[in-house]
């Protein structure tokens, strides 16, 4: 060969190449919304996008983005020539003799490119991954039907009103059980004595004691509210001192309860509580004196008020 044609193939070559390149390049918007990393444009011989960017992701280590590039790769004669154009603009282009060699070559320019991942997305991808490997929260446990149900003794001021001639205070000593929102109790309770003056001057002297059961439901999951119902077993009591007359007389009275309670934590151990509600005595047996009559006899709705403590166990 002639030293003139040397020189044609020569020129001939990168000539052509250039052209190809012209026509390959892309502008760094196409690539930016790219959805593969690496466009890869290559002859049926060569890889395909889909292998050539799984190729890429695992030559470039874990912490490295791979870059976004266009790689047009064409057959000129007996050899390939190959352009990688990035996002950023830059260029390379080379050739060699088979796709192998071409793949390598692209390979090694795209590790060289390779930049740092956003440290924040690595703080995102590590937050997924420990949201992944957190174990399943534990179901809450099913409540033990014991751990529900409480003893408990109170104490609780009261006052009584239409059992005697006069409003009059008391106390009352109860205890009983709590079962989640259920109550039982049993009570005992017993009034200031209360004295009446007749109007020919005889002075009597009145009492009221009991014992009563009760049960109800309070609502709610913080501060409790709720009816109660009960019976009463009452001890009436009553003495008539006088100038001719002295005597004592006692009635036993059944008497049903009806009442609203109101609870308020204050622990777990102390509860704070309130009942206002009304007895309806079956009987009303009248104090009689001999020689002047009834002297009293108890209303026919009995009103009562209670608020104290309770203890629980």
């Amino acid at each position: 060969m002639s030293l003139a044609d040397h020189f044609r193939s020569a020129v001939r070559r990168p000539l052509g190449a250039s052209l190809f390149f012209v026509v390959a390049r892309a502008n760094g918007a196409e690539l930016e919304n790219a959805t593969s990393d690496v466009q890869w444009f290559a002859p049926a011989e060569c890889a395909n996008e889909s292998s050539f960017n799984v190729r890429a992701r695992a030559s470039i280590d874990s912490s490295n983005d791979v870059p976004k590039a266009r790689v047009t790769v064409k057959k000129t004669g007996a050899r390939y020539a190959a352009l990688v154009v990035f996002v950023s603009g830059s260029e390379r282009s080379f050739d060699g003799e088979t796709c192998a060699v071409i793949e390598d070559s692209v390979l090694l320019v795209l590790s060289l490119n390779a930049t740092k991942k956003d440290p924040n997305r690595w703080r995102e991808d590590a937050r997924r991954l420990a949201e992944l490997e957190r174990p399943l929260p534990t179901p809450p446990r099913a409540a033990n039907p014991d751990e529900l149900r409480q003893i408990f003794f109170g104490l609780m001021p009261l006052v009584d009103a239409g059992t005697l001639p006069r409003t009059s205070p008391g106390l009352e000593l109860h205890g009983g059980m709590a079962m989640a929102h259920a109550r039982f109790e049993a009570a005992l309770y017993g009034l200031l004595p209360v004295e009446k003056n007749s109007r020919v001057g005889v002075r009597g002297t009145f009492g009221a004691s009991g014992a009563v059961l009760r049960g109800g439901w309070l609502f709610g999951d913080g501060p409790r509210f709720g009816p109660m119902i009960g019976i009463d077993f009452e001890r009436w009591t009553g003495a008539s001192r006088g100038a001719d007359t002295n005597g004592d007389a006692t009635a036993f009275v059944v008497s049903p309860e009806l009442s609203a309670m109101a609870d308020f934590s204050l622990g777990s151990a102390v509860h704070l509580l309130f009942a206002l509600g009304g007895r309806f005595p079956l009987t009303r047996p009248p104090f009689v004196v001999d020689g002047i009559g009834e002297i009293h006899r108890a209303e026919r709705v009995l009103g009562q008020a209670r608020a104290g403590l309770d203890v629980r166990f």
